[in-house]
């Protein structure tokens, strides 16, 4: 049997399409399943959630498979400290209803700043709503996709992973299932 939990762990705040959603899949046949009895009684776990971030329904989106969580986050959290101190190189017309990032700033920070980690890179960005506002963002880009976030909605997204733990969680998710069968 094989069930898949998709669960919707934050909406955007400033964009109010953003979706970062939490992608299980359960199974307990075949070869992959997550928690197998060896001959011994020991039992191994194996991981399979992934993370999935929306810029909206049918919008860019990033997808971070288990084995690379660890690294995004991490990536995350350097990538907004290093922004914050350098905002204002970086974006000097904030106070403005559009503005544009300062290209000459954000080549130096490219070639001097920059962080990439197993196929994963995080830059700042502009990202527009639908009445053309401007705000500050990065851009994610990854084997699995590309998108752009609001730093604000970034900097929530960080914070929430900071006490997230998707291996408990997911281990919770499976008591549950079993529990319902």
């Amino acid at each position: 049997m094989t069930r898949k939990v998709n669960h919707v762990m934050f909406r955007g705040l400033v964009n109010k399409d953003l979706r970062v959603t939490y992608n299980m899949t359960y199974t307990n046949e075949g070869q992959y399943t997550n928690i197998k009895r060896r001959d011994n009684g020991d039992f191994t776990y194996h991981p399979q959630f992934s993370i999935s971030i929306s810029e909206g329904f049918d919008k860019d989106h990033i997808f971070i498979p288990n084995n690379r969580y660890p690294q995004f986050v991490l990536l995350l959290r350097k990538t907004i400290k290093i922004v914050s101190e350098h905002m204002l190189e970086l974006f000097p017309d904030t106070s403005k209803s559009e503005f544009d990032i300062d290209k000459r700033t954000l080549d130096r920070f490219q070639q001097e700043k920059a962080m990439t980690t197993g196929g994963m890179t995080i830059l700042p960005d502009v990202w527009i709503n639908e009445t053309n506002e401007c705000f500050p963002a990065l851009r994610f880009e990854t084997l699995w996709g590309t998108c752009k976030i609001p730093f604000e909605d970034c900097m929530a997204i960080a914070q929430m992973f900071r006490s997230f733990d998707p291996y408990a969680f997911e281990i919770s998710l499976i008591t549950l299932l079993y529990a319902m069968n």
